[in-house]
């Protein structure tokens, strides 16, 4: 068991990695919302003040549960994406919310202080020790930041991909409608093109 000094203040590096992990998932979450939007067949304006925001493992939750009510199928792999987003959530919180640790061993090894499910302190032990009684510190440094971001970018590409093929499921009764709706994930910068002007 590594016992560590509580920090404040990481390298500028791992701060900088750090962020692009909360930027990362703040973009799968909107893709997940924008997903819901396609479905219920509303504009991202409307959603974002009819639809609560849950944590992304929910809003997924409701895409399959939407997926479903409309007895709509798709290639997409759920169960597995599912899985993808609930690692994804848990480990961007564990790193968002978490206390850092200078490693007293080596002074210079960064520990993440895990207080979340059990463990086992001593190996050998009879059962597990919960987190929340006795913390566990692992090492965490850039290079498991940088994954962590590329596991997250992974997760919103396979979100993008099954909000084109809806899209692409939906467009045509959305067509006999007369309703439009915008871009599952329109470009940054950009929303929806406002009316042309009438003569």
């Amino acid at each position: 068991m590594k016992i560590g000094k509580v920090i404040r203040d990481l390298p500028p590096a791992m701060s900088a990695e750090i962020g692009r992990v909360i930027v990362g998932y703040a973009n799968l979450e909107h893709l997940l919302s924008s997903t819901i939007h396609l479905l219920i067949d509303v504009s991202h304006e409307e959603g974002r003040l009819a639809v609560r925001q849950p944590r992304a493992p929910d809003r997924f939750a409701l895409i399959r549960d939407l997926l479903n009510l409309n007895n709509i199928a798709t290639p997409v792999d759920l169960e597995a994406l599912q899985t993808m987003i609930e690692n994804c959530g848990r480990q961007r919180d564990q790193i968002a919310h978490g206390i850092w640790l200078l490693d007293q061993e080596t002074s210079s090894r960064i520990l993440l202080r895990l207080t979340k499910g059990a463990w086992q302190p001593v190996k050998g032990q009879r059962g597990k020790t919960k987190r929340a009684v006795l913390p566990e510190g692992v090492e965490f440094g850039e290079d498991d930041a940088r994954a962590l971001r590329a596991y997250i970018d992974e997760t919103a590409d396979h979100i993008v991909a099954l909000g084109g093929e809806l899209e692409q499921m939906l467009r045509p009764s959305r067509r006999k409608s007369g309703k439009p709706h915008p871009p599952t994930n329109p470009p940054r910068g950009r929303g929806p093109k406002e009316p042309a002007d009438q003569p």
